[in-house]
């Protein structure tokens, strides 16, 4: 069945207003960036400058609103420094509006983001490739440490820039058991970053309302295949729907974790920081020097095989030089004899 003309007009309309809309901020963007770096706009029509050479010297003239004035402006004026680079040109500004508006309207391109659906037994893990999220793997819960080397070791892998961590509540948006937990787990977790990547480095983590993501994921995986069993196979599905929805909203108001304030926990972070720094670094100076041993055992063998091929050269050459000595010697008796033979005749 053919969409009736009433469709057809609410498409065109939404169509008109989103484009007018995105026209509109262009617009605004390009305005306020040539207002910024004092170039000329569509609303003020102030002087622009051009770029000239002059006796091998880049010098600018600027130019008048009004051509009758344009020689008698130029005659009055006195050379003063562009406000703006020369190389600025009109495209630069262009991409520049665009990649501000694309900003604006996308706070989270660009940002690589791992999702995490945490569970008492299961734990799901997504990320985002662009703004589309992907589930990865799911890991077991039972032990909160392995855990969590186990999502800095994705970190490390997938070269993430942030971790969004699904906080549950309850349908009227109350805390629960679940919510504490999920928050111990995420203390937990800040402090593991800080130990592997030092204080303030390695990837922030978000905590999102992640409310009906199971449910959702449940859903949506009937809608596709009804027959489908779900045991085990929704964790994954749920971090991608909260990955989903964070970026959805822009992330906007999503909670940071931080590390707590504690004296005590802060030495040992720093402590533990420092001695995985150190192994890290050791374990680099050994790996680079195996690796210089290696190459070295290389150019050693490759010198061993050329001065062998040298002696076997030496060896069949020479092999050759006394079997085509003997053979000189042999037609110098034959001729010799036959000599002899012709002067005893």
């Amino acid at each position: 069945m053919s969409p009736s003309p009433l469709t057809w007009f609410l498409l065109f309309a939404i169509t008109l207003t989103v484009s007018s809309s995105f026209a509109w901020s262009f617009f605004h963007q390009c305005s306020s960036i040539n207002s910024s770096s004092g170039r000329c706009s569509s609303s003020s029509r102030t002087p622009f400058a051009l770029p000239r050479r002059e006796s091998s010297k880049e010098t600018l003239i600027l130019s008048s609103s009004t051509s009758s004035s344009s020689s008698d402006n130029l005659s009055k004026m006195t050379p003063s420094p562009p406000k703006y680079s020369t190389t600025t040109t009109a495209a630069d500004v262009i991409l520049q509006a665009a990649a501000n508006v694309t900003l604006t309207t996308s706070p989270l391109l660009g940002i690589k983001s791992l999702g995490i659906d945490y569970g008492l037994a299961r734990t799901g893990i997504a990320i985002t490739v662009g703004y589309s999220p992907k589930p990865l793997t799911i890991l077991p819960s039972q032990n909160t440490t392995q855990l969590c080397i186990q999502i800095l070791q994705t970190v490390e892998n997938e070269r993430v820039d942030r971790i969004v961590l699904g906080l549950p509540y309850h349908k009227n948006g109350t805390e629960s058991n679940q919510t504490r937990l999920t928050r111990e787990f995420a203390g937990s977790l800040v402090c593991e970053v800080a130990k592997r990547f030092g204080v303030g480095g390695g990837a922030p983590i978000y905590l999102w309302d992640e409310r009906y993501t199971s449910k959702e994921a449940a859903a949506r995986a009937r809608s596709v295949d009804p027959g489908i069993n779900l045991y085990k196979q929704l964790d994954a599905e749920a971090a991608c729907i909260i990955l989903e929805y964070y970026y959805l909203d822009g992330g906007l108001g999503a909670e940071e974790v931080k590390l707590p304030e504690d004296d005590e926990v802060m030495e040992e972070v720093e402590r533990i920081w420092v001695e995985g720094r150190d192994e890290r670094e050791r374990a680099r100076i050994i790996h680079k020097q195996k690796r210089e041993d290696c190459l070295n055992a290389r150019q050693l063998a490759m010198d061993r095989s050329k001065i062998l091929e040298e002696k076997l050269a030496i060896v069949n050459g020479n092999g050759v030089n006394s079997k085509k000595s003997k053979k000189k010697k042999k037609k110098k008796k034959k001729r010799v004899a036959s000599d002899k033979k012709w002067i005893i005749l």
